[in-house]
């Protein structure tokens, strides 16, 4: 009496010589794929990449968070390497990451939802603008040192349309941004947003040299020598400079400093921690060419 094992293997095989007869076989064993996802790259990267999309050699993944982008970029040559094992062959060379898109439900507005009231474009006349007679003052004092009459009357002109658009502002309630001088709306924050940005990214690059220096630190250990640093801005830096690393490594750079800093930012273990055995061992697995690993002597 056969087993259950050998009974489920014959159907396997019934099932598989009917789609080769019909044609359909290959386009089946391409496509099976989109049942297998979680057991190929695990339950965590099934959790945060959906599959999409199969056209080889690229298959489409979407991804719920930008953080993840980078996550998917680090593990590529794991996945491919999974996928390769899951097809037998190299089917599939190159993996693309994309966020979600919007259903096109949601971006179709009925005719009835549209507003259609006209809209008119205010078009402001500086000659009705009076300014204050002490910013005209001071404009007049300032260009009384430009000596060609033309050039002076030009100057002048600008000069007073600008203050005219900054009073015209102002009376609207807008305000400037401490930082770089740009008007924001009123409502908003007191510095713009290019400003913030430009002092969030100097705040992780100021981690980034911390984390060069100390790259075996914990948050803990990190906020000893930075009170001020915050687990977010500690996890984002750590996370670019892992990235950083791993690129190098990905491009096949065998350099020391590349892969001691790698793998201490991974592990979280200092130098006299890590073994030249284990710091080969972890490396080798980000790496995109088996001609670019290295062997332990």
């Amino acid at each position: 009496m056969e087993s259950n094992l050998e009974s489920f293997t014959g159907v396997m095989d019934l099932r598989d010589a009917m789609l080769q007869e019909l044609g359909i076989y290959e386009m089946y064993r391409l496509m099976k794929l989109y049942h297998d996802w979680e057991s190929v790259v695990g339950p965590m990267v099934n959790g945060q990449a959906k599959l999409v999309h199969i056209k080889p050699p690229v298959i489409v993944v979407e991804i719920g968070h930008t953080v993840w982008m980078q996550e998917m970029t680090m593990r590529k040559p794991q996945l491919l390497e999974a996928l390769c094992e899951y097809y037998g062959e190299s089917i599939i060379t190159d993996i693309k990451v994309q966020l979600p898109r919007r259903a096109l439900q949601d971006q179709l507005v009925s005719g009835d939802a549209l507003d259609m009231t006209p809209v008119y474009e205010e078009i402001i006349d500086f000659q009705q603008i009076v300014l204050p007679s002490e910013i005209v003052q001071s404009i007049e004092d300032s260009v009384r040192v430009i000596r060609h009459e033309e050039l002076r009357q030009k100057v002048l002109q600008t000069r007073m349309e600008q203050a005219k658009k900054e009073f015209v502002l102002q009376q609207e309630h807008f305000h400037q941004c401490p930082t770089c001088g740009r008007w924001q709306s009123e409502g908003s924050a007191k510095v713009c947003p290019q400003c913030e940005y430009k002092k969030y990214r100097h705040i992780i690059r100021t981690v980034k040299g911390l984390l060069k220096d100390y790259p075996h630190y914990k948050y803990d250990q990190m906020k000893v020598i930075a009170p001020w640093c915050t687990y977010e801005w500690y996890e984002v830096a750590k996370e670019e400079s892992i990235y950083y690393y791993l690129t190098r490594l990905f491009q096949g750079s065998t350099d020391a400093n590349d892969m001691y800093w790698a793998t201490m930012l991974i592990t979280s273990k200092s130098q006299e921690e890590l073994s030249y055995e284990q710091v080969v061992n972890i490396t080798n697995k980000y790496r995109w060419n088996e001609t670019d690993k290295m062997q332990v002597k």
